[in-house]
């Protein structure tokens, strides 16, 4: 926390930041064949993650509004599925082609339905207004001097079928275990606009680092399936109080990304796309070999034959 000096010698003051991380069990919802895994949002009023920024301002700040701003790095995502015996074969659902990548993060709260009641995707155009801020538009600081309070709340999560059918082999597999994890950066930034209210730069101010890991293992005795090893848990990484020009998180800078860019729209049309991919085979004829399903939007769909060892 500190003072940083931004275009025209106005001047901000971050007096406090207040971060709080919470973890929540996965749990098994649903019936038959279309029961799931879900690490979404919490059946509690207790937020996953919460992080406020208070800040004064000095200076004539006239042309300056101030947001709040989130980047979403996703690690690993992988749903691994087993058959009941070797020659069932196996299917591992991936993101490789996100992982590692930084995406802008909008709260879903605040978008069009993107996921169904089971939060899986629909094929759906995110809308949301204040993006590229994560819950609302930049609010006008009106008083320099005066201590102001802004903050997010976040929920990520996922959701997994518990049984899916391979087509290498034609034959059901049932989810073995998930393990997800993803870095955030919340940050403070200021907005500076022109005379006609066109945005022509945003500034980040200070920032919270921090990751969500995620990792559940199904036991299943029979038809019935029961969670083992649950872990969906939000850290603490570190506070970055300078986000430099030439730092890696320099997608904060970028004033023209939209809706179209947040990893909520991209995960969407990437499970979407492959999932209907997956889905269009025809199982009464199985290739018998190893497949691979979609990737041309950041998700595989890797279907085995035999389980390796």
């Amino acid at each position: 926390m500190g003072k940083h000096t931004l275009d025209g010698a106005v001047e901000v003051d971050v007096t406090s930041i207040t971060a709080t991380f919470g973890a929540l069990a996965p749990r098994i919802e649903g019936v038959g064949r279309d029961r799931v895994l879900t690490f979404s949002k919490p059946t509690v009023a207790a937020p996953m993650v919460a992080v406020q920024f208070k800040f004064k301002t000095a200076g004539n700040t006239s042309s300056f509004m101030f947001g709040v701003k989130q980047i979403c790095t996703p690690t690993e995502y992988q749903g691994l599925y087993a058959g009941l015996k070797d020659i069932d074969g196996s299917i591992s659902l991936e993101t490789k082609g996100f992982n590692g990548s930084r995406f802008l993060d909008v709260a879903t709260t605040s978008l069009t339905v993107l996921f169904d009641g089971n939060n899986f995707s629909t094929g759906a155009a995110a809308v949301a207004r204040h993006a590229p801020f994560y819950s609302e538009s930049p609010s006008l600081v009106a008083r320099p001097g005066i201590e102001v309070e802004l903050g997010i709340v976040d929920h990520p999560g996922g959701t997994f079928r518990l049984e899916l059918q391979n087509g290498a082999t034609d034959r059901p597999n049932f989810l073995d275990r998930v393990k997800m994890s993803s870095e955030f950066v919340t940050a403070l930034v200021a907005a500076r606009f022109d005379a006609s209210g066109r945005a022509v730069s945003h500034t980040p101010v200070e920032g919270v680092r921090w990751r969500i890991q995620s990792f559940a293992r199904i036991n299943w005795s029979g038809n019935n399936a029961s969670v083992e090893r649950p872990l969906h848990q939000t850290t603490k990484i570190e506070e970055l109080q300078t986000i430099s020009p030439d730092s890696e998180f320099n997608i904060f800078r970028n004033v023209s990304l939209t809706t179209a860019d947040c990893i909520a729209q991209k995960f969407n049309d990437g499970l979407f796309s492959a999932r209907g991919e997956f889905e269009r085979q025809d199982f009464n004829k199985p290739t018998g070999r190893l497949t691979t399903i979609g990737l041309s939007r950041g998700v595989i769909y890797i279907q085995v034959p035999v389980i390796a060892n």
